[in-house]
């Protein structure tokens, strides 16, 4: 489902002059307008990305609510739990990643003597492993890094500050760009994130209004934000930050999260001439206008031109393939499987209600009245049952189910293990035939080879991720004089 738009606000060279522009988003407006179209356009991609996440959640086959309209309620509605298992079967190779090793990575020094680039490197690697690892979010990133990539073919690493190695992750749920954008960071020309901040958390960025303006922050607009956030009432105290900023800095919970509402604001990454890049943040949604700061007058929260070097300095792209060398044409393991596993759980649901409908006494009424369906109650006398006068019992076929759907499940699901070969190992003997030791050995060589090469699409990428997190460490260099200091 695509959804055509009006091309995006984003300056270019002048088609006159060949003059470049001096910033490719002039002010909130434009950004605001960009975003919103690459929104927009995403909106057949993102249905598509909750049917997938609803899948592997659990939802069953059939609409509930379409079974009631059309008076099927009491039909078998439930999922198997098949895209689940598939999915944490895939997913759990990538957990090995930083489980199984003493080091998440290598380093290598060019100075010193031979024993001290040894000792220097042991270190170095050693110290770089436990600071990830005491990091408290990062299982959790690593984890949900890892579903992204394995659930929709993409997932996305990113820094908000040049020099905070902290990365956040998301997926194309949350990380926009323009529609056609080429697989690959460099290729990028503008990205948006929508994030949400408590109060207390978005003031940690102006408690020190004027070290917040050098960084590029604009005080004023954050402070009218934070108002507008945190009063119930906002209209006869809108100027009182004194009081508000008191009960800030005193981390008043009421505050930071029962009173205030989260601030919704979109960070914007935009590619320059220069081939850097400049940040912005700006409100999801305008102020009102009696603010002072509404769209008229409205102004970014943040902003600093030229920010990263390099496009692959904010973000680490993890891509499963290449699709049809796009962004958006890139498939999960979600996709691959929707199909199948709807129409294996719904044979499965048929195949219940046909079970249960074997296994019941199908009796009929013999006229139209309903006092034989009224008095239907069965009455043993010793070895024998009596039905009431009007009833009759029917008789009926038992479909065979071996012989009519086992065959079409069989064939579903070697077929879905075929499809999923590159996310999870197939079965050593998929259609139940005894195989010899030389079949079962070329078997475990292929599936060997066909795990390593869907490891190494996620490898490579978390490399440069590991890279960009040891070059923005500052902690890195402290730790390693430190720990010389000490071995001297």
């Amino acid at each position: 489902m695509e959804i055509s738009t009006a091309p995006l606000d984003i300056a270019g060279l002048d088609p006159v002059t060949g003059e470049v522009p001096e910033r490719r988003v002039a002010d909130v407006d434009a950004a605001r307008s960009i975003y919103d179209t690459i929104w927009t356009s995403d909106l057949g991609s993102s249905k598509n990305r909750s049917l997938v996440d609803a899948m592997f959640g659990g939802a069953p086959p059939f609409n509930p609510d379409d079974l009631v309209e059309i008076g099927q309620s009491e039909r078998t509605n439930i999922d198997f739990g098949i895209a689940a298992a598939v999915k944490d079967q895939a997913l759990a190779q990538y957990y090995d990643l930083t489980s199984s090793v003493p080091r998440l990575a290598s380093v290598h020094v060019d100075y010193g003597t031979d024993e001290q680039r040894v000792e220097w490197e042991g270190i170095i690697a050693e110290e770089f492993h436990h600071t990830l690892m005491n990091w408290t979010e990062f299982e959790f990133n690593h984890q949900l890094l890892s579903d992204q990539f394995v659930s929709h073919g993409v997932g996305v690493a990113y820094f908000e500050d040049e020099t905070d190695w902290r990365y956040r992750v998301t997926g194309l749920n949350e990380f926009k760009m323009p529609r056609g954008t080429k697989a690959s960071e460099a290729e990028i020309e503008v990205a948006t994130v929508e994030r949400e901040y408590l109060a207390h958390q978005l003031y940690a960025f102006i408690r020190n209004p004027e070290v917040a303006e050098e960084l590029g922050w604009n005080v004023d607009m954050v402070k009218q934000a934070l108002m507008h956030a945190c009063l119930a009432t906002p209209t006869p105290y809108l100027a009182d930050w004194e009081k508000l900023e008191i009960e800030l800095k005193n981390n008043d919970l009421l505050y930071g999260n029962s009173k205030a509402k989260r601030v919704k604001v979109v960070h914007m990454w935009v590619q320059e001439f220069s081939g850097k890049v400049s940040h912005m943040i700006f409100l999801k949604d305008p102020l009102p206008a009696d603010t002072g700061f509404g769209e008229a007058n409205e102004q970014f929260l943040y902003e600093k031109f030229e920010r990263f070097d390099a496009p692959t300095r904010c973000f680490v792209t993890f891509t499963y393939g290449i699709g049809n060398g796009c962004y958006h044409g890139i498939r999960g393991l979600g996709y691959k499987i929707y199909p199948h596993i709807q129409l294996i759980n719904r044979m499965r649901c048929g195949m219940s209600d046909g079970a249960l409908l074997s296994s019941a006494l199908i009796v009929q009424p013999s006229d139209a009245s309903t006092r034989s369906l009224e008095d239907l109650t069965l009455n043993y006398f010793g070895p024998y049952a009596l039905f009431p006068a009007g009833l009759k019992i029917v008789e009926k076929a038992v479909p065979d189910f071996r012989a009519n759907m086992m065959p079409v499940l069989a064939d579903m699901t070697q077929t879905l293990q075929n499809n999923t070969i590159g996310f999870q190992s197939r079965a050593i003997t998929p259609e139940g035939q005894a195989r010899t030791a030389f079949e079962v050995r070329a078997q475990l060589q292929q599936e060997a080879t066909l795990t390593s090469a869907s490891i190494n699409l996620f490898y490579h990428p978390w490399k440069r991720l590991l890279w960009e997190v040891f070059v923005d460490s500052a902690a890195g260099t402290l730790l390693l004089s430190s720990r010389v200091a000490r071995k001297r």
